[in-house]
């Protein structure tokens, strides 16, 4: 072997053995572990060249002919060259693929790196946006904050004047959003105004409630913080009062003379008019023949007791009563001596395609004064009747 030869073979080993223990403490369930250790196992193993021979100088003649002679004959032969060739061959191979191999994870763990430091300041760029979005939002809430001093000083004057009350929704009766068929909601409110009653302390019974919000008697209530009971036969409302009447209990049963029965219910394409009373149906469809029985199904009763019973400890604020001609046989079985509502609202006249000229349900009017009630207004649609003893 040359001198060369043995400085590149010392340069390799040492490389090998440095490689070795750079890598010793790789850990086994690493991504490349089992390649690096298969490799630096070849290195180890191929390091030792077992086929070199080192022919010892001899003194004399005789020596120097030996080695003569020696030389010769390795260079002769070809099988004794060979092994020496293939290992080193072997040995550069494994060095090189290595060297290649540490190389090519280098670049990689380069290139991931540089790909951590741009997610670095893609991040350091989205902190500094949203530090400069805080920054705004302060200066926004700086400025509202002066708004607000400035308004509640101007609402202190109002206060000094007594104007501030008529801009309080749930205090003044003034301003108040109606949603009844003929402003009775407004009405109520005045009543409740005029009495002193707080809102929290309703509670309402709303016979056919139909809609939760349109044309609806109470919903207006609900809104100041009143609740109560809805009863509703028409089963494709129910998710609609669900929905928008959370804090009320809703029923799906219609009102008859006896409670757990099934009866037909007859549903028409006319808002509000669906009924028990299938001569009613009849005579809405006469009146107006747009309008058509849409389904016919069964329906679950209850009296009005029974509902009273069910879910009242003591009487209803309010009652109101929109069940399309059956208003009076409700009345009848009222209990009224277990239950007396400050206020009843009903429906007082027959489905009509005209406005109403005044005609009224003089039966239930009759009724009600035996009871003890005043009728304080009629809309053109229902009478609002006022227990007397209100007045006291």
């Amino acid at each position: 072997m040359s001198i060369e030869e043995e400085v590149i073979y010392e340069k390799l080993l040492k490389y090998a053995n440095e490689a070795s223990n750079d890598f010793s403490e790789i850990k086994e369930n690493s991504e490349y572990s089992d390649q690096i250790n298969q490799l630096l196992r070849n290195l180890k193993h191929n390091e030792v060249n077992t086929s070199y021979r080192i022919l010892p100088p001899t003194g004399g003649l005789t020596g120097r002919i030996k080695i003569f002679i020696k030389k010769v004959i390795r260079k002769l032969c070809f099988f004794y060259v060979q092994p020496i060739c293939e290992q080193q061959t072997q040995f550069n191979s494994l060095v090189s693929r290595s060297v290649e191999y540490f190389a090519a994870k280098e670049l990689e763990y380069k290139n991931k790196l540089n790909n951590y430091e741009n997610e670095i300041n893609k991040y350091q760029s989205i902190i500094s946006n949203y530090e400069n979005e805080q920054k705004e939002l302060y200066e926004i809430n700086a400025i509202i904050n002066n708004r607000l001093d400035l308004l509640e000083s101007n609402m202190s004057i109002l206060d000094k004047f007594r104007i501030a009350d008529v801009y309080d929704p749930q205090d003044s009766f003034l301003i108040k959003d109606t949603y009844s068929q003929s402003g009775e909601d407004s009405i109520i409110q005045y009543i409740f105004h005029v009495l002193g009653m707080q809102f929290k302390d309703i509670f309402y019974l709303d016979i056919g409630a139909n809609h939760a919000k349109i044309m609806s008697n109470s919903y207006a209530l609900y809104k100041r913080g009143a609740k109560g009971v809805l009863l509703e036969a028409n089963p494709q409302l129910i998710p609609e009062l669900k929905l928008m009447r959370s804090n009320d209990i809703i029923v799906n049963k219609c009102i008859a003379t006896k409670s757990n029965e099934k009866i037909p219910f007859y549903i028409l394409s006319g808002d509000g008019l669906s009924t028990i009373d299938k001569k009613s149906a009849e005579e809405s469809i006469r009146i107006n023949p747009s309008i058509y029985i849409k389904d016919e199904i069964l329906i679950d009763t209850i009296t009005v007791n029974d509902l009273l019973h069910t879910y009242f400890s003591e009487a209803p604020t309010i009652v109101n009563i929109d069940v399309e001609g059956l208003e009076l046989d409700i009345l009848n079985n009222f209990d009224f001596i277990n239950y007396r509502p400050m206020i009843f609202i009903i429906e007082m006249i027959d489905y009509s395609l005209t406005i109403n000229k005044g005609d009224k349900d003089q039966a239930i009017i009759d009724f009600m004064k035996s009871k003890g009630y005043i009728e304080y207004a009629f809309t053109g649609i229902n009478s609002i009747f006022v227990d007397e003893n209100v007045w006291d």
